[in-house]
């Protein structure tokens, strides 16, 4: 059995996301693998559709011929009905840097209760800082307004690097992610490049003369203690004395898949 993205089973037609049940239920959603591989789905990516628009709300892998409901979050305040089709459906955009920070911080403190309305008070504090508006508040169609800023040769520069991570400066919260594929890596730039335009275009936090050196080897000394998994991933958060910042990883068979590491700026 292989490591599937949630994109790819769903071009092939091998992964269903739905609401829970006719009502449905705006902090999870359940997740169809039909397939034979195992589905691997991003913390902060974000599927488009049902009743309201959603971010997963951690990575998660989950089994191959599965049903497994998972925990998300609304990004799409202002509705909550059924458009063209009650299937979820793949998107190109992530959290911003900013958003899976405040909920990286909320989950490694136990307090996942808090999360929903964290999301939905960034959306709009990113719309104004933005000048941007969406009649549903929708993170999606507020970071398409960034979309004119968005130059491709920037990724293609990214994209030669033969790295599967990367150290990002210049948005509110610096952040080290880190993935266990180099081409993995590039499709998940590819969708969270936007959120990083936008999220360091309304940032007040100046980084450029910031030592990279000091942010890895803060990644590097970081202790981790396990976390709850809602599928076969095993998870990990950060553990620190302080609150400057804070991480989680996945693993899956001992073998590394994801981590994502943020700095609050305002307490180094």
């Amino acid at each position: 059995e292989g490591l599937e993205l949630f994109d790819d089973l769903y071009d092939r037609e091998q992964v269903k996301a739905l609401e829970i049940g006719d009502s449905g239920i705006v902090q999870e959603i359940t997740l169809k693998n039909e397939s034979l591989s195992y589905l691997l789905l991003f913390d902060g990516e974000a599927i488009i559709g049902a009743k309201q628009n959603r971010i997963s709300e951690r990575t998660v892998i989950l089994q191959s011929n599965s049903e497994t409901q998972i925990p998300v979050n609304c990004v799409e305040r202002g509705r909550w009905q059924f458009d063209e089709d009650v299937h979820f459906a793949k998107s190109n955009f992530s959290a911003s840097p900013r958003m899976k920070s405040r909920k990286a911080e909320l989950l490694n403190n136990d307090e996942s209760h808090r999360v929903q309305d964290i999301m939905w008070g960034e959306i709009d504090e990113l719309s104004m800082k933005l000048n941007a508006s969406s009649a549903t508040d929708d993170l999606g169609e507020v970071l398409r307004t960034r979309e004119s800023k968005f130059r491709p040769t920037e990724l293609d520069e990214i994209f030669k690097n033969p790295c599967n991570g990367f150290l990002v400066l210049g948005t509110d919260n610096p952040f080290i992610e880190l993935y266990h594929d180099k081409q993995v890596c590039n499709k998940q730039i590819r969708k969270s490049f936007v959120s990083w335009i936008a999220d360091a275009e309304s940032s007040k936090v100046k980084t450029e003369f910031a030592d990279p050196k000091y942010f890895i080897k803060r990644f590097i000394e970081t202790n981790w203690v396990d976390d709850k998994a809602v599928g076969i991933e095993k998870s990990f958060k950060s553990k620190s004395s302080s609150s400057d910042c804070h991480g989680r990883t996945v693993m899956m068979d001992d073998n590394f898949i994801h981590s994502n590491f943020f700095f609050n700026i305002f307490k180094i």
